[in-house]
Protein backbone atom coordinates (compact mmCIF):
# COMPACT_ATOMS: atom_id res chain seq x y z
CA UNK A 1 0.00 0.00 0.00
CA UNK A 2 1.40 3.37 -1.04
CA UNK A 3 -0.70 5.44 1.38
CA UNK A 4 1.84 5.25 4.25
CA UNK A 5 4.66 6.13 1.86
CA UNK A 6 2.67 9.12 0.58
CA UNK A 7 2.17 10.29 4.16
CA UNK A 8 5.85 9.92 5.05
CA UNK A 9 7.02 11.65 1.87
CA UNK A 10 4.53 14.46 2.43
CA UNK A 11 5.59 15.03 6.04
CA UNK A 12 9.29 15.01 5.14
CA UNK A 13 8.91 17.49 2.28
CA UNK A 14 9.26 15.11 -0.65
CA UNK A 15 6.11 16.40 -2.30
CA UNK A 16 6.82 15.02 -5.75
CA UNK A 17 7.32 11.49 -4.40
CA UNK A 18 4.25 11.85 -2.21
CA UNK A 19 2.18 12.93 -5.21
CA UNK A 20 3.38 9.96 -7.26
CA UNK A 21 2.37 7.64 -4.42
CA UNK A 22 -1.07 9.25 -4.29
CA UNK A 23 -1.43 8.85 -8.04
CA UNK A 24 -0.43 5.21 -7.65
CA UNK A 25 -3.37 4.58 -5.35
CA UNK A 26 -5.83 6.49 -7.49
CA UNK A 27 -6.00 9.67 -5.44
CA UNK A 28 -5.51 12.10 -8.30
CA UNK A 29 -7.37 14.97 -6.61
CA UNK A 30 -5.23 14.62 -3.47
CA UNK A 31 -2.06 14.52 -5.57
CA UNK A 32 -3.15 17.64 -7.44
CA UNK A 33 -3.93 19.47 -4.20
CA UNK A 34 -0.55 18.51 -2.74
CA UNK A 35 1.30 19.73 -5.84
CA UNK A 36 -0.63 23.01 -5.94
CA UNK A 37 0.15 23.60 -2.24
CA UNK A 38 3.80 22.83 -2.95
CA UNK A 39 3.85 25.32 -5.80
CA UNK A 40 2.39 28.00 -3.54
CA UNK A 41 5.44 27.56 -1.29
CA UNK A 42 7.93 26.92 -4.13
CA UNK A 43 6.61 28.61 -7.28
CA UNK A 44 9.88 27.98 -9.12
CA UNK A 45 9.85 24.22 -8.50
CA UNK A 46 9.96 23.11 -12.12
CA UNK A 47 9.50 19.43 -11.25
CA UNK A 48 6.25 20.20 -9.47
CA UNK A 49 5.11 22.37 -12.40
CA UNK A 50 5.69 19.47 -14.78
CA UNK A 51 4.00 17.02 -12.43
CA UNK A 52 0.95 19.29 -12.36
CA UNK A 53 1.03 19.25 -16.15
CA UNK A 54 1.00 15.44 -16.02
CA UNK A 55 -1.86 15.36 -13.52
CA UNK A 56 -3.99 17.88 -15.41
CA UNK A 57 -2.88 16.74 -18.87
CA UNK A 58 -2.15 20.38 -19.63
CA UNK A 59 0.94 21.48 -21.60
CA UNK A 60 0.94 25.06 -20.32
CA UNK A 61 2.59 23.82 -17.12
CA UNK A 62 5.49 22.32 -19.12
CA UNK A 63 5.78 25.54 -21.11
CA UNK A 64 5.81 27.59 -17.92
CA UNK A 65 8.52 25.39 -16.36
CA UNK A 66 10.61 25.59 -19.53
CA UNK A 67 10.33 29.37 -19.85
CA UNK A 68 10.66 30.24 -16.16
CA UNK A 69 13.77 28.01 -15.92
CA UNK A 70 15.35 30.15 -18.65
CA UNK A 71 15.19 27.09 -20.87
CA UNK A 72 17.44 24.99 -18.65
CA UNK A 73 15.00 22.45 -17.17
CA UNK A 74 15.24 19.88 -19.96
CA UNK A 75 12.58 17.62 -18.41
CA UNK A 76 10.00 20.31 -19.16
CA UNK A 77 10.96 20.41 -22.84
CA UNK A 78 10.93 16.60 -23.02
CA UNK A 79 7.48 16.52 -21.42
CA UNK A 80 6.23 19.19 -23.81
CA UNK A 81 7.55 17.33 -26.86
CA UNK A 82 6.09 14.04 -25.65
CA UNK A 83 2.74 15.64 -24.85
CA UNK A 84 2.36 17.10 -28.34
CA UNK A 85 3.56 13.87 -29.96
CA UNK A 86 0.97 11.81 -28.05
CA UNK A 87 -1.74 14.31 -29.03
CA UNK A 88 -0.74 14.12 -32.74
CA UNK A 89 0.11 17.82 -32.73
CA UNK A 90 2.95 17.35 -35.18
CA UNK A 91 3.94 20.99 -35.70
CA UNK A 92 4.38 21.70 -32.00
CA UNK A 93 6.01 18.32 -31.39
CA UNK A 94 8.45 18.92 -34.24
CA UNK A 95 9.36 22.32 -32.81
CA UNK A 96 9.98 20.89 -29.34
CA UNK A 97 12.01 17.96 -30.66
CA UNK A 98 14.07 20.39 -32.81
CA UNK A 99 14.91 22.26 -29.62
CA UNK A 100 15.74 18.99 -27.86
CA UNK A 101 18.17 17.76 -30.49
CA UNK A 102 19.98 21.11 -30.39
CA UNK A 103 20.46 20.72 -26.65
CA UNK A 104 20.91 16.93 -26.50
CA UNK A 105 22.26 15.88 -29.90
CA UNK A 106 23.60 12.52 -28.69
CA UNK A 107 20.19 11.02 -27.83
CA UNK A 108 18.97 8.94 -30.75
CA UNK A 109 15.39 8.72 -29.49
CA UNK A 110 14.98 12.48 -29.77
CA UNK A 111 16.18 12.32 -33.40
CA UNK A 112 13.83 9.41 -34.01
CA UNK A 113 10.75 11.20 -32.68
CA UNK A 114 11.74 14.33 -34.58
CA UNK A 115 11.89 12.20 -37.74
CA UNK A 116 8.47 10.73 -36.99
CA UNK A 117 7.00 14.24 -36.69
CA UNK A 118 8.66 15.22 -39.95
CA UNK A 119 7.24 12.13 -41.67
CA UNK A 120 3.75 13.03 -40.47
CA UNK A 121 4.27 16.56 -41.81
CA UNK A 122 5.70 15.16 -45.05
CA UNK A 123 8.98 16.97 -44.50
CA UNK A 124 10.76 14.10 -46.21
CA UNK A 125 14.28 15.51 -46.54
CA UNK A 126 14.31 16.60 -42.92
CA UNK A 127 12.94 13.22 -41.84
CA UNK A 128 15.71 11.52 -43.81
CA UNK A 129 18.31 13.59 -41.96
CA UNK A 130 16.74 12.87 -38.57
CA UNK A 131 16.48 9.11 -39.09
CA UNK A 132 20.01 9.01 -40.51
CA UNK A 133 21.25 10.72 -37.35
CA UNK A 134 19.26 8.35 -35.09
CA UNK A 135 20.55 5.26 -36.90
CA UNK A 136 24.08 6.65 -36.88
CA UNK A 137 23.99 7.17 -33.13
CA UNK A 138 22.68 3.65 -32.57
CA UNK A 139 23.27 1.26 -35.48
CA UNK A 140 21.00 -1.33 -33.83
CA UNK A 141 18.01 1.07 -33.74
CA UNK A 142 15.95 -0.91 -36.25
CA UNK A 143 12.93 1.43 -36.06
CA UNK A 144 15.12 4.30 -37.26
CA UNK A 145 16.43 2.16 -40.14
CA UNK A 146 12.89 1.08 -41.06
CA UNK A 147 11.64 4.64 -41.12
CA UNK A 148 14.71 5.81 -43.02
CA UNK A 149 13.98 3.18 -45.67
CA UNK A 150 10.35 4.33 -45.88
CA UNK A 151 11.42 7.96 -46.28
CA UNK A 152 13.96 7.02 -48.97
CA UNK A 153 11.19 5.18 -50.84
CA UNK A 154 8.99 8.26 -50.58
CA UNK A 155 11.81 10.36 -52.00
CA UNK A 156 12.74 7.77 -54.65
CA UNK A 157 16.23 8.03 -53.17
CA UNK A 158 17.96 4.68 -53.53
CA UNK A 159 21.59 5.84 -53.40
Amino acid sequence: NLAPAADIFSRTGFLEKAAYCLLGIGKKADAEKLVIEGLEEQPDNYSLQCLLGDIKDEPSFYESAWISSNMTFISALKALASYHFKKDNWVKAESAYCDLVKILPAFETNWFYLGCCQMKLEHWELAKQSFTKAAGLNPEFYQAWNNLAAVCMELNDYD
